[in-house]
């Protein structure tokens, strides 16, 4: 038991919380089949809920691309982007380094339009046929 600060009053008893209860977790061992069982009741709750599945499908499909094509810029391009990781590193610092992180409310959304226009020009997409005509809107950034 730990001892009573000095000046305490006869009879102080510490308070000592008690161990935490929580259940030891536990790693099961798994057959071979286990795979196979999963991909049935994933069908089985795909058939019966297809909204939530195709949503998760096409959502975990858009960050593969987009993570297979930064990959692909990072491999093209090493050096610019290491500089444009440390651009993003010491403007973060910085902005934290101001009272309450109030220097994020500036460079958060500086960084945001400047990745995407960084995204833009890294990564040419094929433009559709519609957007080929003369009357399209937004034309692809020159690189």
């Amino acid at each position: 038991m730990s001892q009573p600060p000095e000046n305490s009053p006869e009879g102080y008893v510490p308070y000592v919380p008690p161990p935490p209860s929580v259940p030891p977790r536990e790693v099961a061992d798994l057959d071979w089949s286990a795979p196979w069982q999963w991909l049935a009741l994933g069908w089985q709750d795909l058939r019966a809920h297809p909204g939530i599945g195709l949503f998760y499908g096409a959502v975990g499909g858009v960050f593969a691309a987009l993570a297979i094509a930064s990959i692909e810029v990072v491999f093209k391009n090493t050096g610019v982007m290491l500089l444009w990781g440390a651009l993003v590193t010491l403007l973060t610092v910085g902005a934290l380094l101001l009272p309450w992180a109030a220097g994020l409310l500036v460079i958060g959304p500086l960084l945001g339009h400047a990745s995407w226009h960084a995204y833009r020009q890294s990564v040419c997409w094929p433009m559709p046929t519609a957007a080929l005509s003369p009357s399209a809107e937004h034309q692809p950034h020159p690189l």
